[in-house]
């Protein structure tokens, strides 16, 4: 976590106060080439998943653990247009799926 220009929080204080009941709790940034997607994830996902096309592969998104109590990630993508953000529990089973979320912070719809 060394680049501030990531990552939504720095420390414990900071990731309580962003994360939430979600599973995943994101905020989104456009950079001049990619789209960045920055967040924290609860205790309760065990696994977080982007895909950048209907029916791909998905891209595992690796989780950080920034302090303790706390996981945050970050990633970048060519479009969100398409993009799907999956959180998993430790069973495997999809606690939560974010698109529409994805497509609206960039003014885009389905």
């Amino acid at each position: 976590m060394a680049n501030p220009r990531y990552f939504v929080c720095r420390d414990a204080a900071e990731c309580a106060a962003f994360g939430g009941e979600e599973p995943v709790t994101f905020g989104t940034a456009v950079e001049p080439t990619k789209v960045r997607v920055d967040g924290v994830v609860s205790a309760h996902a065990a696994r977080l998943e982007y895909h950048s096309t209907p029916g791909g592969a998905p891209r595992v998104v690796p989780l950080l653990a920034a302090c303790p109590g706390s996981r945050t990630f970050s990633f970048r993508s060519a479009a969100m247009t398409h993009g799907r953000l999956v959180a998993s529990g430790v069973d495997g089973r999809s606690l939560a799926t974010y698109d529409d979320e994805l497509a609206a912070a960039f003014g885009t719809h389905r």
